[in-house]
């Protein structure tokens, strides 16, 4: 009787390990690229006109871009394009997060940025002028809140 290959038992996880060994994966930027991509693909669908079909065209090629990267094993290259990916979105955010921060405690609190390092700093209002001092990079200025 004829013994069985151990190569030949892979489950189907095992395979896909295989296949993705020594690859870089998924990330945030992955991620971005393939979800913009199906929607840039959807509303490329809906339209039968010349903007419907270039958008199919950069549907096509962020999803194609998407899965190189997923695929490649250059880890340096990639890990930095995600690297500059999210400090982009987390920038664009970021003014998100303060407007909708200043609506919801604005009654309070004053909202001020440090004119050294621009970080928002939140202080009960009716104090008067006080002198404030950064957390993050120790500037002293006054302001009245």
């Amino acid at each position: 009787m004829a013994k069985k290959s151990k190569n030949k038992d892979k489950s189907k996880g095992n395979v896909f390990q295989t296949l993705m060994s020594g690859r870089y994966g998924g990330d945030n930027y992955g991620l971005f690229l393939f979800v913009t991509g199906l929607a840039l693909m959807i509303i490329g669908a809906i339209g039968n006109n010349v903007a419907g079909t270039i958008l199919m065209m950069i549907a096509t090629g962020e999803i194609i871009f998407a899965y190189v990267r997923l695929m490649s094993k250059k880890y340096d290259k990639r890990r930095e394009e995600n690297r500059r990916y999210l400090y982009k979105r987390n920038s664009f955010l970021g003014t998100f997060k303060i407007i909708w921060r200043t609506l919801k405690e604005g009654r309070r609190y004053k909202f001020y940025k440090c004119p050294q390092c621009a970080v928002v700093l939140r202080l009960p209002k009716g104090a008067g002028m006080i002198e404030i001092t950064c957390p993050k990079c120790g500037k002293k200025f006054i302001k009245k809140v």
